[in-house]
């Protein structure tokens, strides 16, 4: 896809090769009759340059400079604003500077678009989509039972619409890169490392980026981009740690190990029987199952062994002769549907048979609840596989999401290659496993690696408000929520053998704006993984759908700060400001969870006084 022209900005770029070419201007000379001419020639040639500077220099002073300062610059990562007499290459502005091309970036950059913004989107590959494209993963987690509460809406629904719960990886890229470029207000920065930071005191006010040389031997080009206002939607919130925000590493705040969640690796293979996988994964054992007082079975989703299911239990051994006898469901049931509290009660409960699915799924996605995996001993001590979730793509090849690497420091790249090559080496072994194992895996070849690791957690940033895991398990609604969300409490382990301390049960609440604005730096949004939240909620709050719901509401957010001259500590402590801002999420049809119960008053330091004048907000889609 061709990269569509830069929108128009306010002020043009400027480079020292410009004035240079200005200056040679005023040495030619031709006849004395037509010297006055151009010198008035030349007078305007220099004007216009200098008025850009200018304008570039009032509009920082008048819109940032009178701000508070907080912050002090790290040295090496953030300049001052003398680079805008420094710098040789161009320099560019734009309302909201959106930093990371994933999901939330994207949901970032076409909410603050819409809006009316001139964005630039800057991301370090070529391709848009972060994750999806780049770790293969090719699954949304949405509830998928009947009945279930959706959390669904918005810009992650244009998405979810036509691709559901898996996808094509193409088909997704591709309607990442057409969403965008149907927004003409969007100019994309692609394969742009971000050198610098422009920082004055506490406000974030662009960065410098370089690309790629040209040509091999010729310098790599930089250019500047200033910002009204800033969204960092990278994964590892790289943008606000390198400006000064605070935050935690892995479990820190409750574990000083700063150990990370698990890796993962995804793959394709070619060559699945997909109608038998799905046969096997309807089909269900006969197990032992905890009765609990009320008559409810452990697992939640277990049924009675009446004759006739017995029956079709025998009629499924038969079929799949070939599988030994699952272990007892007894351990497994203990993870399943009961708080870690009550788990050292389940011993207490009577067994009784019943029978169980060994596992679902719904169009192009289908899981197993992992049993066979138990038998295979990987080769590597820090591998191993959980339960299979497969992702069916329209070549016919399926994506794997099973393997996870402990051990593995995501910030680090040499620890995110080595962990790489080890989980490679163990995929042929793991697929003759399966090839034994798993019905409709029996001609399954290895097709396709992901180029990167699935990386689950890094940073955690230190917002005004952390996500806990009593919001999560209450559904909170908060009195400054953007955004209705649903996932479990979905830990893969730190070490090797651990367990989920959560049951997988999925929870619907919402996302508070506070967990997007750091403390230590202003200006600046945080719309990925990376948010401010507790460890263990954000297990819950690191999926697609929850940091793009995140997003949209940054771009909303952010659009509100450059036609207003805001910073989003001035917005977060406005009740009319953010009341105004769920007021545009809801005209997006964005479900921000009216529907959770009462929300809370806002904390009484987050109060101010309404402003008697503001500028009306109107909406330029």
């Amino acid at each position: 896809m061709s990269r569509r022209p830069s929108p128009p900005t306010n002020s043009p770029s400027t480079s020292a090769s410009e004035y240079e070419s200005i200056a040679s201007i005023s040495q030619s000379s031709a006849r004395r009759r037509r010297q006055r001419q151009r010198r008035a020639s030349l007078r305007r040639q220099l004007f216009l340059p200098l008025l850009a500077i200018g304008g570039v220099g009032l509009w920082i002073g008048g819109s940032w400079f009178w701000r508070d300062a907080r912050a002090v610059p790290q040295r090496g990562q953030v300049g001052g604003t003398d680079i805008l007499t420094s710098f040789k290459g161009p320099i560019e502005q734009c309302d909201v500077l959106v930093v990371g091309g994933t999901p939330s970036g994207v949901a970032a950059a076409l909410a603050a678009a819409r809006r009316g913004s001139n964005v630039f989107l800057v991301d370090e590959h070529a391709k848009l989509g972060g994750d999806v494209v780049y770790a293969m993963l090719n699954m949304f987690d949405v509830p998928m039972r009947p009945r279930a509460r959706t959390a669904t809406h918005g810009i992650f629904e244009e998405f979810f619409a036509p691709l559901g719960t898996a996808f094509d990886i193409k088909a997704a890229e591709d309607l990442f890169e057409t969403k965008v470029y149907e927004a003409e207000r969007i100019q994309v920065v692609r394969q742009a490392t971000v050198v610098q930071i422009l920082k004055r005191e506490d406000q974030v006010l662009g960065v410098v980026v370089r690309q790629p040389a040209p040509q091999v031997g010729q310098p790599a080009p930089e250019r500047l981009i200033i910002a009204r206002c800033t969204v960092d939607a990278t994964n590892d919130a790289v943008i606000a740690a390198r400006a000064g925000a605070g935050y935690y590493i892995g479990r820190e705040n409750a574990n000083p190990d700063k150990r990370m969640q698990a890796a993962g690796l995804l793959f394709s293979v070619k060559g699945v029987n997909w109608r038998a996988l799905t046969d096997f994964v309807y089909s269900r054992r006969l197990v032992k199952a905890q009765l609990k007082p009320n008559g409810a079975l452990v697992p939640g989703d277990a049924l009675p062994a009446t004759p006739h299911a017995r029956a079709l239990i025998e009629a499924a051994k038969q079929r799949f002769s070939h599988i030994s006898d699952l272990p007892h469901v007894q351990q497994a049931a203990a993870i399943q549907n009961l708080t870690p509290h009550t788990k050292k009660d389940l011993k207490k409960l009577p067994t009784v048979d019943a029978w169980l699915r060994m596992g679902g799924g719904q169009g192009k996605y289908l899981w197993d609840r992992g049993y066979l995996l138990e038998h295979y001993k990987p080769k590597n001590p820090n591998v191993m596989f959980l339960s299979i979730n497969c992702g069916k793509q329209d070549d016919g090849s399926v994506v794997l999401n099973t393997l996870n690497i402990v051990d593995v420091d995501g910030l680090d790249a040499k620890s995110r290659a080595r962990a790489r090559n080890a989980a490679v080496q163990e995929l042929p072994l793991f697929l003759a496993y399966l090839r034994k194992t798993m019905p409709g895996f029996e001609k399954a070849q290895l097709a396709q690696i992901a180029p990167e690791l699935y990386i689950r957690e890094t940073r955690h940033i230190h917002g005004y408000y952390s996500l806990k895991v009593s919001d999560v398990q209450a559904g909170k609604r908060f009195f400054d929520r953007i955004g209705k969300v649903s996932y479990p409490l979905d830990l893969h382990p730190y070490v090797k053998g651990e367990l989920n301390a959560f049951a997988p049960r999925r929870y619907t609440y919402t996302l508070p704006l506070r967990c997007m604005v750091p403390r230590k730096v202003n200006n600046l949004l945080v719309a990925s993984r990376s948010l401010s939240a507790t460890y263990s909620a954000a297990g819950s709050a690191r999926v697609i759908p929850v940091t793009m719901a995140a997003g949209e509401a940054a771009g909303v957010a952010a659009w509100m700060c450059a036609t207003q001259v805001l910073t989003p500590h001035q917005m977060m402590k406005d009740s009319s400001l953010v009341s105004h801002l769920q007021k545009l999420l809801r005209e997006s049809k964005v479900d921000i969870g009216d529907d959770l119960g009462d929300a809370p008053r806002p904390p009484s330091d987050l109060l101010t006084v309404k402003r008697e004048v503001a500028p009306p907000l109107v909406s330029q889609r």
